[in-house]
């Protein structure tokens, strides 16, 4: 399945730079097994969040007694984090009650989401306001199900996710989408948006390469004079006229011998290739979009 595919991709992407706990918990809510070292970590929320998420039979009774009655001090405390926030309340009813409900009511429909599907006995209560993509996406799958909506917001929610709550959030609204509607309607507007992710790197490429190629021309041009006004300034009539006439030889080979340069040494000459890369990165990146997960969406390999 493609989508599949693609939500695993991000999954290995966002994994290149989440903590430890953060992957553990990506286990802990697919129920998958971790695909890691295990190692008991050493702080106590630490230990707590592991022997949860990894489904541990060992004893933390005394780190959930030292930890759940502690207070906000300066903004640090284990109810800021959902991640953190969901292992404590439990093992613990005392932070169950007097944190989860006040989490649940002030943060996104992506973590309402996995908080009702934690704790599905608890009665959770709240009106929905979805601004973005995503939060539209599970509003109108869970909470105010208009299938047909749901899967118009389906493709560019998932451009949308990027952390592993709002990847648990769309892996829950895509599977639930599975059950009532064929996973090929869901494909088909997935391949959608990745053939229009593969055309706009394509365009956006090959403007900047053409750019690129254009200014150095001009700049080989405009350079030719500047290097006679300099000679002529620091040398004889003699050198001029020795120097010209190696240069009117010379000029008309160097753009050919560049281009077959590059082609029989690559490796000299990928420093031009990239600068140019590296400004089709900058024009995604000054647009406030990853071109390395834009790139991994477009791939349609090993479907």
């Amino acid at each position: 399945m493609l989508l599949k595919i693609e939500i695993e991709k991000l999954r290995d992407f966002l994994f290149t730079s989440n903590s430890e706990k953060e992957k553990h918990f990506y286990y802990f809510y697919t129920k998958q097994p971790y695909e890691g070292i295990l190692e008991v970590p050493s702080g106590e929320l630490d230990k707590i969040c592991f022997a949860v998420f990894t489904n541990s039979s060992s004893d933390v009774s005394k780190e959930v007694q030292r930890v759940a009655p502690f207070e906000p001090f300066k903004n640090i405390h284990y109810s800021n984090s959902i991640i953190t926030l969901i292992p404590v309340c439990l093992k613990s009813n005392e932070s169950k009650n007097k944190y989860l409900k006040t989490y649940f009511d002030s943060h996104s429909l992506a973590e309402k989401l996995l908080i009702t599907k934690i704790f599905p006995l608890e009665n959770f209560s709240f009106v929905p306001n979805p601004k973005t993509e995503l939060d539209k996406l599970i509003d109108e799958t869970f909470f105010r199900p208009q299938v047909q909506n749901a899967l118009q917001h389906l493709p560019t929610a998932f451009l949308e996710v990027n952390d592993i709550v709002g990847l648990l959030a769309f892996r829950e609204a895509y599977l639930e989408l599975l059950k009532i509607h064929p996973n090929t309607k869901i494909e088909n507007k997935f391949s959608e948006l990745t053939t229009e992710i593969d055309k706009l790197i394509s365009i956006v490429t090959k403007r900047i390469n053409i750019s690129v190629d254009i200014i150095a021309f001009l700049f080989f041009l405009s350079a030719s004079p500047l290097a006679v006004y300099e000679i002529q300034k620091n040398y004889n009539q003699l050198n001029v006229d020795q120097f010209s006439n190696i240069w009117t030889f010379i000029s008309p080979l160097l753009i050919p011998l560049f281009y077959l340069g590059k082609r029989l040494f690559p490796k000299i000459f990928s420093f031009y290739d990239d600068f140019k890369h590296w400004l089709v990165v900058l024009w995604f990146s000054l647009r406030r979009v990853s071109y390395k997960k834009l790139s991994q969406l477009s791939k349609k390999d090993s479907q």
